[in-house]
């Protein structure tokens, strides 16, 4: 654990005394940092090509901590369009910092790992926190059909829970 000290002078004036005194004030920030991604889950759904949203929150002491988000692999790179929103619940005595990350998936982030990482500023790397989620895409796909049927001629077929159904008439 690793203490902040902060020293103060202060000077008490009475009629003919003059005392000064010197004051240490020792602030110890909390050893855990609670960590939780929003929605909690393991795995998150989203589209290839369309935006897409990671949100974390901190719960710790002082100094308020800061928070990044990365996405894995053989160079993990930070996240950049991200908006932090941080403040101090003074019931508990504890800083509160929510980081939301905005981006759009391609099919290189299908089922790649993102982190969100937690921690003090000048503290020691033991008290970094971090959570995982996996993206999971569904993929979009755009293909041509070219269908040619006779006159009068029915055509269904189903595929993946879809029907396809095609009908020909007559133009008499």
């Amino acid at each position: 654990m690793y203490w902040r000290f902060y020293g103060a002078s202060i000077i008490f004036k009475s009629c003919n005394n003059v005392v000064k005194r010197h004051l240490i004030v020792a602030v110890m920030p909390f050893s855990r940092i609670s960590l939780q991604i929003l929605p909690y889950t393991k795995h998150v759904q989203g589209i290839e090509g369309v935006p897409q949203s990671l949100a974390c929150v901190s719960e710790g002491g002082y100094p308020e901590q800061t928070l990044n988000w990365y996405k894995s692999g053989h160079l993990p790179y930070l996240l950049t369009n991200c908006t932090t929103e941080s403040g101090y619940h003074g019931g508990l005595k504890r800083h509160l910092v929510f980081k939301k990350c905005t981006f759009t998936p391609t099919k290189n982030d299908d089922n790649a790992t993102f982190y969100c990482e937690s921690y003090y500023s000048d503290m020691p790397a033991y008290l970094t926190e971090y959570k995982s989620v996996v993206l999971q895409l569904q993929r979009m796909y755009s293909c041509k059909i070219a269908i040619y049927l006779k006159e009068n001629a029915v055509f269904s077929n189903r595929v993946n829970n879809c029907t396809l159904f095609i009908q020909s008439k007559s133009i008499v």
